[in-house]
């Protein structure tokens, strides 16, 4: 019970924390263009992550297990690299404390 309470509730935390950390960083515009894509990345991972749970007799438990923990340490990978690519630059100091923007490469 412990493995399906841990599992869950970290699939809805992360879930929720992603779509807080997308909406932060999009405005409308760039929201509108590329939320299809992040939702279509979604669908296709949560097709090939069925597909890997129903082959679990060929791989193991265990290494799904493993698998799992190695992914769940990449997103904050990604996020580093994002943020050295497209690096956030204050507003200007008389908006107090307006969204910052991003700095297009």
């Amino acid at each position: 019970w412990i493995h399906y309470f841990a599992i869950e509730s970290y699939g809805s935390l992360v879930v929720s924390l992603f779509w807080q950390y997308i909406n932060a960083q999009m405005n409308l515009k760039e929201a509108k263009a590329q939320y299809g894509l992040i939702v279509a990345g979604g669908q296709v991972g949560a097709i090939s992550g069925c597909t890997l749970v129903v082959s679990s007799r060929t791989l193991g438990v265990a290494e799904l297990y493993y698998l799992g923990g190695i992914l769940t340490l990449t997103p904050p990978i990604i996020v580093y690299f994002y943020l050295k690519r497209f690096p956030i630059v204050a507003a200007n100091s008389t908006t107090h404390g307006a969204a910052a923007k991003r700095v297009a490469p």
